[in-house]
């Protein structure tokens, strides 16, 4: 994961002038269009590798991935003081449950937010939801329990192996 200079100054010394900026984008086909939040007090415009995208503030809390002898990771979005909207645009993607809500997570230094400061993050999400808290659930595939390997090597694909 590459990490830039501007954020490890930020994550190492935590200077008094920049901070850093934890933002998701969300996005299901049933909704047209993606949700793109930060948790912070005001929102911002920042460049991604999608182009120009417009932050509206949010509260929000990440629970990064630990590391476990599970396979599985996954980060876990909590979003509070969710309102009408959010709760019907969840019932919308839970018409087309085949398709999952994916989520971006990126990581921006208030002083240069024309692209993010880490790797993006995209994971394919589910969600659940109470009175005021939406928590997205976002894990990649599981790595321990995979077939391998992965590509079942056929005569169709690989021709040489007819003999």
């Amino acid at each position: 994961m590459a990490i830039s200079n501007a954020l490890r100054r930020v994550w190492v010394s935590n200077p008094t002038d920049s901070t850093y900026l934890d933002t998701i984008e969300i996005y299901h086909a049933a909704w047209g269009r993606s949700y793109a939040f930060v948790s912070a007090p005001q929102g911002f415009t920042g460049g991604s590798s999608k182009g120009l995208i417009t932050y509206d503030p949010l509260p929000f809390s990440v629970t990064m991935p630990v590391s476990s002898g599970e396979g599985v990771t996954g980060l876990a979005i909590n979003i509070v003081n969710t309102g009408l909207e959010m709760m019907q645009h969840l019932e919308l993607a839970a018409t087309q449950p085949s398709t999952p809500i994916r989520v971006t997570f990126r990581i921006y230094v208030d002083t240069d937010t024309s692209t993010p400061a880490s790797d993006e993050i995209v994971m394919d999400a589910s969600a659940s939801a109470d009175d005021t808290t939406v928590t997205l659930s976002a894990a990649p595939a599981d790595m321990l329990n995979v077939q391998w390997p992965r590509l079942r090597y056929r005569q169709t694909l690989f021709p040489g192996l007819s003999r």
